[in-house]
């Protein structure tokens, strides 16, 4: 909990002194007779914060020069009296001027929150009635109550708290409670705090307006971003998943002091109320995909599509790679070191998956069925030819065109994957992983996974085994950024 409070009884913390309503208690007394009067003053006026000095001047109404002023101060309903930056002579105007330190304020000041009375006298300098009048300034406790603790935590993250979402209606909404508590909660205080507690939440979010109001969870009333209770909302998503994530929320009491807390900000991950892209598409694929797109292969990059149904798939062709619900439900691939693979892990794994499909076919055929239809087929040896009908052309499969499988120092090699001899056994240049992608020319070889459908998504897995999603780019409802860091389902 932030909190802001004037120092007093000498407690020295980091704390916020407001001072409301700089009163003068007694008007300025007349003289009776000859007695001339002391009149004391406080500056400045407005609220202050504590690290602000007070300005006391104090005037004799007879205008004399050299004449020992003494400042004291004490709390409000106190009996004792304490003298500080004392004695001052007076000017040629008959007016003493006294500094009051706001961060350390005398013992006999710290009756706070509350209020401090000061007054100046000139004790028994004659003619003059003793002493001057009393000033009295309202202290106020201010603490930040909500938003409160810290999301990146996960201990601490909690729904309403610190992590805020935007919800599923067509607009989209995202609701935060702003709110600090006075002390004293008093008329005094509170019409001080409608004018002088200032809100805001940045960065802002592109493509979102923000508005504040009051909010009963239901309906939602405009007004400015001031006083001890108001609620800031968020309408519409952005288009740009790099909107979401980490803010800060900032209270402004005075001019001198803030306070501020972080928070995130997230989308609901099945709804489909984001803007621009495939239009129906559920949120999550609209945002990961953008988080995902510089993992991708081919060039030019492929497009993305969403499909409800089925697996995710690429279409020999065409230039879309097809993300599907499948991606909710977590998956063990082959070959994959970081198993299961669950959220935006699945997401990215089946996107350079996919990607990894389309880069072979532009790569090796122009990404066209006719040209590899020409190619394909017994008696197709040719290194840019497959004989094999696995998509990868020859030369891949077997670089040096030894017409062997160069897997280690055996020839024909044992299928002894990995083995000791695997190097650089023919002295190509290529290291033999490069030329194991041949399982169909020596049938005793089995499979690195019975999933693996041919030489090529062999070749994709093995070099894609390490893919995952990027987490610090994942704002999903649920998602790894979500209350439990690296939890996808959290």
């Amino acid at each position: 909990m932030k909190k802001i409070m004037a120092a007093g009884l000498g407690v020295l913390a980091a704390r916020c002194a407001v001072a409301l309503a700089v009163t003068a208690v007694g008007a300025e007394r007349q003289g009776i007779g000859d007695e001339k009067t002391i009149t004391l003053a406080v500056a400045p006026k407005s609220p202050v914060c504590v690290g602000t000095v007070l300005t006391l001047t104090a005037k004799l109404s007879g205008g004399e020069k050299d004449v020992k002023v003494y400042f004291r101060v004490r709390g409000k309903g106190a009996t004792r009296w304490e003298e500080f930056d004392s004695p001052k002579l007076t000017n040629n105007r008959g007016e003493a001027t006294a500094t009051f330190d706001t961060a350390t304020p005398p013992a006999a000041s710290g009756a706070v929150p509350g209020k401090i009375e000061f007054q100046a006298t000139t004790k028994k300098k004659a003619g003059y009635k003793q002493p001057s009048n009393i000033v009295e300034v309202t202290v106020l406790e201010i603490e930040l109550l909500n938003p409160s603790g810290d999301p990146t935590k996960s201990a601490e993250a909690a729904d309403g708290v610190n992590e805020f979402t935007f919800d599923s209606s067509t607009t989209g909404y995202c609701y935060i409670k702003c709110e600090a508590s006075l002390n004293p909660d008093t008329s005094e205080p509170q019409a001080w705090a409608q004018k002088n507690l200032v809100w805001s939440i940045t960065p802002g979010i592109s493509g979102s307006t923000l508005k504040w109001g009051d909010y009963d969870g239901t309906t939602f009333t405009e007004k400015d971003n001031k006083g001890k209770l108001v609620w800031a909302r968020f309408a519409g998503l952005p288009a740009n998943h790099d909107q979401f994530g980490n803010k800060t929320v900032k209270l402004t009491s005075c001019t001198t002091t803030e306070l501020t807390t972080p928070i995130q900000i997230f989308y609901n991950k099945t709804a489909t109320n984001h803007p621009g892209g495939q239009a129906g598409s559920p949120n999550w694929f609209h945002y990961w995909s953008q988080a995902t797109e510089p993992q991708l292969l081919g060039t030019p990059k492929p497009t993305w599509k969403y499909e409800a149904a089925g697996d995710p798939y690429f279409d020999p062709g065409s230039t879309e790679i097809v993300l599907t619900d499948r991606i909710e439900t977590p998956y063990s691939a082959p070959l994959g070191t970081h198993n299961p693979l669950q959220g935006i892990d699945l997401f990215a794994y089946a996107a350079v998956h996919e990607s990894g499909h389309y880069d072979i076919w532009v790569s090796y055929w122009g990404n066209s069925v006719a040209t590899w239809n020409a190619a394909k087929g017994p008696g197709k040896t040719g290194a840019g030819e497959d004989w094999d009908e696995d998509d990868l052309r020859n030369d891949v499969e077997d670089t040096n065109m030894n017409g062997y499988w160069d897997l280690d120092a055996d020839n024909p090699p044992t299928g002894d994957f990995p083995g000791p001899g695997d190097v650089d056994t023919d002295g190509d240049g290529d290291l033999d992983p490069l030329e194991t992608w041949n399982w169909k020319a020596f049938i005793t070889m089995p499979k690195p996974d019975p999933r693996l459908s041919n030489d090529s998504d062999w070749k994709i897995c093995e070099e894609n085994k390490n893919v995952t999603g990027d987490h610090m780019k994942d704002w999903a409802d649920h998602g790894m950024q979500h209350h439990t860091n690296d939890t996808w389902n959290d």
